[in-house]
């Protein structure tokens, strides 16, 4: 059932000639090379990295654990890339596209906790236009820097 539901995501996402590509090394391979090619990508980065890949960084006042890959891209031979970021919201009329330009320099910061507060306030920014468009049940907070700080934990109500 999972993977009937996931390629007609897949068809769906890619009806407009989009190209998925995995989060593993071969997608990230075909990444680097469209954008050496001088293509056109998009990296979604509210994505939580796997462990050991990601810094902690504020996302509306909360630890969440965030992307290394913008500031190593933007360190290294992607550099010379334009940096947007991207929304598509719903409307009453279909759907409204905003592309503002990204602060690269804040993105690519050689900190890697300022580069990624950086990612997460943009991302921010995305969301405070629509928040009843964003994908709140996302787990974007999964990796805590303390298990104490974990909202997704179930804790045993306090005693009165």
């Amino acid at each position: 059932a999972d993977a009937g539901r996931d390629a007609r995501l897949r068809r769906w996402r890619e009806r407009s000639g989009a190209r998925l590509l995995p989060a593993d090394r071969a997608g990230l391979r075909t990444f680097l090379r469209t954008l050496a090619e001088g293509g056109c990508v998009a990296l979604l980065p509210d994505q939580v990295p796997a462990p050991g890949h990601g810094v902690h960084a504020p996302f509306f006042g909360r630890p969440a654990y965030t992307t290394r890959l913008v500031r190593s891209l933007l360190g290294g031979r992607a550099a010379t890339a334009s940096v947007a970021w991207m929304s598509c919201l719903r409307s009453p009329t279909g759907f409204e596209l905003a592309v503002v330009p990204a602060d690269t320099d804040a993105l690519g910061d050689a900190d890697e906790g300022r580069a990624a507060a950086a990612l997460n306030r943009g991302v921010e920014d995305l969301v405070r236009r629509a928040p009843s468009q964003y994908q709140w049940e996302y787990k974007r907070f999964r990796y805590p820097p303390r298990p104490s700080l974990d909202p997704y934990k179930r804790r045993p109500p306090r005693d009165q």
